[in-house]
Formats: C-alpha cells, sequence, structure tokens
C-alpha cells in the first residue's frame, strides 16, 4: 500500500495522534535548529510512519495500529542534536537584538526632540549678543532692553526642561548631550545675560 493509500484512509482521529508526534518533534527542535532543518526531519518520520501504515495488512487502520507504529519510532528526544551542533542561543538571540533595537529606537526619538530644542535654544543664546550689537547701534533703548531681558528669560526658562528631560532620555546617545549641553549653556547663558542691560 502506497503513503497516499494510508493517509487516505485514516480517520481525523488516528491524524491527530501523528500530528501530535510530529509537533511534539518540531517543539523538541525548536530554537536547536534552523526550520528548514526542523520540517525535514518531521517530514522524513510523518514518511515512515505512513510507509508503515501502508505495509500492514488489512483495510481498517484502528487507533492500536497508529500506537504500535508510532511506538517503534525513536522518542521525540532523539532528534535532538547533539552539543555543538546548531545551538538554542543562535536562534533566540535575532528576537532578543531586535527587542533591544526596537527599545533603542524608542529611546532615541525623544532625545532626538530635545537635541533639536537645546540646538534652537543655542541658536537663542548666539542670537542674544547679536540683539545687544543691534541696542547699542540703535537709538531704541527701551525697546533693546525689553527684547534682550525676553531672550534672557527665555533661554534661562528653556533651559532647565532641556537639560532635565535630556538626563532622563541620556540612553538617546548624541542627541542626549546635546540637549544636555544646550540647557547648562542656556540656563547659564540666561542667568549670566539677565544683568548686562542694567550694567551696561
Amino acid at each position: 500500500m502506497t503513503v497516499t493509500l494510508a493517509t487516505e484512509r485514516l480517520p481525523r482521529q488516528l491524524q491527530r495522534l501523528i500530528d501530535a508526534r510530529l509537533d511534539t518533534i518540531d517543539r523538541m527542535l525548536l530554537g536547536r535548529l534552523p526550520r528548514a532543518d526542523r520540517l525535514a526531519i518531521t517530514r522524513e518520520v510523518e514518511g515512515q510512519v505512513y510507509e508503515q501504515l501502508g505495509e500492514r495488512s488489512g483495510d481498517e487502520l484502528d487507533r492500536e495500529a497508529v500506537l504500535a507504529v508510532l511506538a517503534q519510532l525513536d522518542p521525540p528526544e532523539a532528534y535532538i542534536p547533539e552539543e555543538g551542533g546548531y545551538e538554542a542561543t543562535a536562534v533566540l538571540l535575532p528576537s532578543r537584538a531586535v527587542g533591544r533595537a526596537d527599545r533603542g529606537a524608542t529611546e532615541r526619538k525623544p532625545a532626538k526632540v530635545l537635541g533639536v530644542l537645546g540646538l534652537v535654544l543655542l541658536g537663542l543664546v548666539v542670537l542674544w549678543p547679536v540683539t545687544f550689537l543691534l541696542m547699542e547701534l540703535s537709538e531704541a533703548d527701551e525697546l533693546g532692553v525689553v527684547l534682550l531681558l525676553i531672550e534672557s528669560g527665555l533661554m534661562a526658562v528653556a533651559g532647565v526642561p532641556v537639560f532635565v528631560l535630556s538626563i532622563v532620555w541620556r540612553r538617546g546617545g548624541g542627541w542626549a548631550v546635546v540637549g544636555i549641553v544646550a540647557g547648562v549653556v542656556g540656563v547659564l547663558a540666561g542667568l549670566v545675560t539677565a544683568f548686562v542691560p542694567f550694567i551696561v
């Protein structure tokens, strides 16, 4: 009897017995062998089962016949490769590495936003001397003082959250460092420059 004929006359409950054995073998090999190798082994075992069932005489295959064939097979643990073969860590590492990469990406996004805000803050620090020079060259002293005080206040007020949040998201790499530096520079520049218009 061919394998095809054996499978065609198997009732569903008997097919489940065979599938359960094949699934057990696959689970035993999961993480120890690549998927292609696992499939090849389970197909080979499945072929042996149907071949032995096909060799049995009689038209009816019952539960006892299937269990007898399965009992002649090697136990599922016999298919596990010996030490030094394909190891579980080689299969499991990619998913862990992806997890770390995803986590790193989510940590870098807020840090990038803070880094960009830090650059804007540094732009305010650079803008302050330009405003000061324009004030000195023009006749609008009162308006210039107001603008300088607003810029100083913005630098000091914006510098604190940029600095604190950049510390929180310090794993974000270079952007977090930009945020930390910009936050410190912004606060210091804001405090120092707030007194310059009155001294001058």
